[in-house]
C-alpha cells in the first residue's frame, strides 16, 4: 500500500509527540523537511525592522524638531530636520557626515510622511524582481510601484503608482515616495520553493489544520485625466487556509470613503463570499495562491449609475527570509494573465451618464501588503 508523504510527515509526527510525552502549551511540531530542522510555524513579523522603517521609533509620537539640517552635528533617536522642504527623522544617533544625502543612504534617517503612515510596511515591493531605476524625478511622469528616481542626492522609491505632480515634495507628502534606504533587500526574500521537495511539504510547515491570515490594504485611484473625483477607501480581507484539504476561502469588508459623486457617509459592502474560486499552489508552485472575485454591488450615488461590478483576483505569496515565511497579498484584476507585476485592484464599469461614458473602465489600485 503506498503512503504519500503527507501522511508519512504527519504520521512521523505523531510517533515524535507519544515518544516525547504530552505537547507543552504554546509548543509547535517540528518536521524534518529538506535539509534541515525548523519549528512549525516560523513567521517574519511585518512590523520588524526588515519590513517597517519606522520601528525604531516604537511608539513615539512627538519629535525633537532640530531645525535645518547641519552638517558635524549631534543627532539622537527622535530628532526631527527639515532639508529641500521636506521633514525627516532619526532613526539612529549618529554624528551627521558633511552630507545629508550620504547620512540619508546609510539609513540613519527617514521620511516623516512614512512615519505618518500608521502600519506602514514595506513588504508590498517583495512581489518586485528588482526596484526599477528612472533616473531624475520628473514632472508629468507616470510612475509605478518600486520605480526608483533621485532627488537632491537622494534615492526615492514609488510606494503608491501615480502620475507626478508639479513638485516632488508634494508628492513625497502625500506617501507616494519613500527612501530607497528604507526598502527591504529584494533578494533577501525569497519566492522560490521555501521548503522541501514537494508542496506537501511546505503544507506540513504549516501543520496539519486550519490557519488564518488577515490584511487591510489602502485603495485608491488618482485623477490622473484631470476630470471627475479621485476614489478612496480601504479593503479588509481574511484568508482561512486549509492546508489538509488544500483549500483556501475567505471573507472580508471594502470601504468606499470617496467615490465620484458619492452619498455623504460612503459605501460598504460586505465580502462575505467574495471568492468564487481559487487555485492552490498557483501553477504547481508551492507557496502561492489565487483567489477570483466578480459580483456586482450596488453604491449610494448622487448622479451616477447605482451599481458596479467589481470583479478581482487575490494573490498570496510566502517569501522566506532566514527560514522564516511572510504572506503577502495583491489584487490584480480579474482573469489577468501576468499578474505578479500588475497591482490594480477591480474594475468598476459603469453604464452612460454623468460620470462615465458607457466605454469606461475605472481601475482603482490596491497596495499590497502583509498578511498577519
Amino acid at each position: 500500500m503506498m503512503i504519500s508523504s503527507r501522511k508519512l510527515l504527519a504520521a512521523c509526527a505523531l510517533l515524535s509527540l507519544a515518544l516525547a510525552g504530552p505537547a507543552v502549551a504554546g509548543e509547535h511540531d517540528v518536521f524534518e523537511i529538506g535539509t534541515g530542522t525548523m519549528p512549525n510555524p516560523a513567521l517574519i513579523d511585518p512590523s520588524s525592522a526588515d519590513l517597517n522603517p519606522a520601528e525604531a521609533l516604537g511608539s513615539m509620537t512627538s519629535f525633537n524638531d532640530r531645525g535645518n539640517w547641519a552638517a558635524s552635528t549631534s543627532y539622537a533617536l527622535g530628532d526631527e530636520v527639515s532639508i529641500n522642504g521636506l521633514s525627516y527623522l532619526a532613526v539612529e544617533a549618529h554624528t551627521s557626515s558633511s552630507s545629508f544625502s550620504t547620512d540619508a543612504t546609510s539609513g540613519r534617517w527617514i521620511l516623516r510622511s512614512t512615519w505618518a503612515l500608521k502600519d506602514f510596511n514595506t513588504s508590498r515591493f517583495l512581489g518586485l524582481s528588482s526596484y526599477s531605476s528612472q533616473g531624475a524625478w520628473s514632472i508629468g511622469t507616470n510612475y509605478a510601484l518600486g520605480d526608483m528616481v533621485t532627488w537632491n542626492g537622494v534615492s526615492y522609491v514609488c510606494a503608491a503608482g501615480h502620475k507626478a505632480g508639479a513638485d516632488i515634495k508634494t508628492d513625497i507628502n502625500s506617501g507616494r515616495w519613500i527612501m530607497r534606504s528604507s526598502c527591504p533587500s529584494l533578494s533577501s526574500f525569497s519566492q522560490d520553493t521555501p521548503v522541501g521537495a514537494t508542496c506537501e511539504d511546505f503544507d506540513a510547515y504549516f501543520q496539519t489544520g486550519t490557519q488564518s491570515f488577515t490584511s487591510t490594504t489602502r485603495v485608491y485611484e488618482e485623477d490622473v485625466a484631470g476630470s471627475g473625483v479621485p476614489v478612496e477607501g480601504t479593503l479588509k480581507v481574511t484568508l482561512d487556509f486549509d492546508w489538509d484539504a488544500e483549500t483556501v476561502g475567505g471573507s472580508g469588508t471594502f470601504t468606499l470613503t470617496n467615490y465620484p459623486n458619492i452619498d455623504s457617509g460612503g459605501s460598504t459592502f460586505n465580502l462575505s463570499t467574495p471568492f468564487t474560486g481559487y487555485s492552490f499552489h498557483q501553477n504547481n508552485t508551492c507557496g502561492r495562491f489565487k483567489l477570483y472575485s466578480y459580483k456586482i454591488y450596488s453604491i449610494n450615488s448622487s448622479t451616477c449609475y447605482s451599481s458596479s461590478t467589481f470583479g478581482f483576483d487575490a494573490h498570496v505569496n510566502f517569501h522566506e527570509k532566514d527560514n522564516k515565511f511572510i504572506p503577502v497579498i495583491h489584487f490584480t484584476p480579474a482573469l489577468e494573465a501576468s499578474p505578479l507585476d500588475n497591482v490594480e485592484f477591480l474594475t468598476a464599469a459603469f453604464g452612460s451618464g454623468s460620470c462615465f461614458n458607457s466605454s469606461t473602465r475605472y481601475y482603482i489600485d490596491a497596495e499590497r501588503g502583509s498578511m498577519k
